[in-house]
């Protein structure tokens, strides 16, 4: 099969060994024998994730791509993606080899979010985690810069001018979490994540509204006296529900 992306032309070579996953979407990884067009005609074994050309595995990053630093020998190839994918799974928390998928769905957004380059930092993580659907309350989203994996692409994004609006939507025998410092809340280390959840987060500086938080059933409160930033909140929330249910389905 031929692959052409940017000044590069090349055709799938089959493995020759064990690749792992893409470290950032989980796509299957494939080797591609490619030349570089307009510049010479040296062979390069290179890897990468061809089910999304936007993937960041294609990027230039020092965890990233091959594309700028291909091998002549397709074994110091897989052994150097093999590396950067299982070095870049370690820092996020999971095994790149594998991703069980827990039964169930569930969403996260914000209300009357403060800083929008919050959202596309929390729109990367939702995309690592599985989220099922990203949304805002209150005001509309604005392509980001930080969300690297341009997840609105993957994951449905839904925008509300109102939580009036937002709850009506609000899918049938799912549970509503607010994610706030509160007397009431629940600590997210002994917090079992349901099935079905929508996971709500409120600006650093205001928090949820009281509208908000009277509908929730279910309240979760992170380590610490002080708000965290939403979108490290968000991250840490989905992370604890995925390592917990992902245990659960294994």
């Amino acid at each position: 099969m031929e692959f052409k992306k940017g000044g590069r032309l090349g055709t799938q070579v089959k493995p020759q060994g064990e690749l792992l996953p893409c470290p950032f979407c989980g796509g299957e990884a494939q080797i591609i024998d490619s030349k570089i067009l307009n510049v010479s005609n040296e062979q390069l074994f290179e890897i990468g994730c061809i089910n999304d050309p936007d993937c960041p595995c294609w990027q230039d990053t020092e965890l990233g791509s091959l594309m700028d630093s291909g091998f002549a020998n397709i074994e110091m190839a897989i052994a150097n993606w093999n590396k950067r994918a299982s070095d870049l799974s370690n820092e996020v928390g999971f095994d790149a080899r594998v991703m069980p998928k827990p039964r169930g769905y569930y969403g996260i957004g914000i209300e009357n979010t403060k800083t929008e380059m919050n959202i596309g930092t929390l729109w990367r993580s939702a995309k690592i985690f599985n989220a099922s659907f990203i949304y805002t309350i209150g005001k509309r989203y604005k392509k980001q810069a930080s969300d690297t994996l341009k997840a609105y692409r993957h994951i449905p994004y839904y925008q509300y001018d109102n939580f009036e609006q937002f709850y009506k939507m609000m899918p049938y025998d799912c549970m509503l979490i607010a994610i706030e410092l509160d007397e009431r809340a629940n600590q997210i280390n002994s917090f079992i994540h349901p099935e079905r959840a929508i996971y709500l987060l409120g600006a650093e500086d205001n928090g949820l509204s009281r509208e908000a938080l009277a509908k929730c059933q279910a309240i979760v409160q992170l380590p610490g006296e002080h708000c965290l930033n939403v979108a490290v909140a968000g991250s840490i929330v989905m992370y604890d529900r995925f390592t917990k249910l992902s245990r659960l389905s294994a």
